[in-house]
């Protein structure tokens, strides 16, 4: 969308065409949101508020933090958003330069990757409870891996430069992100609930605490990204870059595999494993 409003108003104007998009979503959400707020909260009973006040209300951040298999999936969360977004300061040089692509028509590219996150946040939200959500984000890291090797396209692999090849890899990218993201705030409230040994009630104050940490984890990743990614291109070269960080996720997923999943096979617990 960046592209097509860029082609028809320039630099500065794409700008204020979208600062004029947030101010009216500003304005929107202070009319809306107080009506909702108002509305009365449903009444728990005696046992279950007492539950919900004095069990997990009680959960602080350093808790959710030292639960280690919680803080292993916020990391997982850290680590998708430094490997997918790794490219953006280097993504737009390396399609007019190695496809000579249009600077207009590159907007079109960067939407593959959130068309794809969007479709798939849908499939993994109607999967997310009906299946183990820790082998979702073991499958986001393993796509992960494959739609980098594709994103060069890798000359490791054999790969053909072809820019048909890219982008098929940049809709695994954004089909990997949603594998990863969308379980993890569930997981991380069922993993503390079952470490302290807490009926699996979310109150409203460890999900903001849970999702506060999310958001923190993200940032962090969408930090380094950018950062990591530029010294990483200038230093390798694109491709290479990008088989680098394949081979990084596939790793991730086998520390991630042996540390949550293999225990369970094994019926094991995690102290016992390692």
């Amino acid at each position: 969308m960046g592209a097509i409003v860029f082609s028809f108003v320039g630099y500065a104007g794409t700008f204020y065409f979208f600062t004029a998009i947030l101010v009216a979503g500003c304005f929107a959400t202070m009319i809306v949101l107080p009506a909702q707020a108002d509305l009365p909260e449903p009444q728990a009973n005696g046992l279950e508020e007492m539950d919900m006040l004095t069990v997990q209300g009680n959960v602080t951040v350093m808790q959710i933090l030292r639960c280690r298999s919680a803080l292993l999936i916020l990391m997982c969360l850290m680590f998708i958003e430094i490997f997918a977004f790794f490219y953006e300061p280097v993504l737009a040089i390396r399609l007019e330069t190695g496809f000579e692509m249009d600077s207009n028509n590159i907007g079109y590219v960067f939407a593959v990757a959130g068309v794809t996150y969007g479709f798939g946040a849908v499939m993994v939200g109607q999967i997310c409870n009906k299946t183990n959500r820790k082998y979702l984000v073991l499958t986001g890291f393993l796509i992960l891996s494959l739609g980098m090797f594709l994103f060069g396209p890798s000359k490791t692999m054999g790969f053909p430069n072809d820019l048909k090849v890219l982008m098929s890899g940049f809709g695994l990218i954004g089909l990997s992100l949603a594998f990863v993201t969308i379980p993890v705030i569930p997981e991380v409230l069922d993993t503390v609930t079952e470490m302290y040994h807490k009926e699996n009630i979310a109150s409203a104050k460890l999900n903001d605490r849970v999702a506060g940490l999310n958001a923190t984890f993200l940032g962090l990743g969408q930090m380094i990204a950018p950062i990591l990614g530029g010294s990483l291109v200038d230093s390798l070269g694109f491709k290479a870059a990008t088989d680098t960080i394949a081979i990084c996720s596939l790793f991730v997923a086998v520390v991630y595999f042996c540390a949550l999943i293999l225990p369970g096979l094994l019926h094991v617990s995690e102290a016992e494993l390692f």
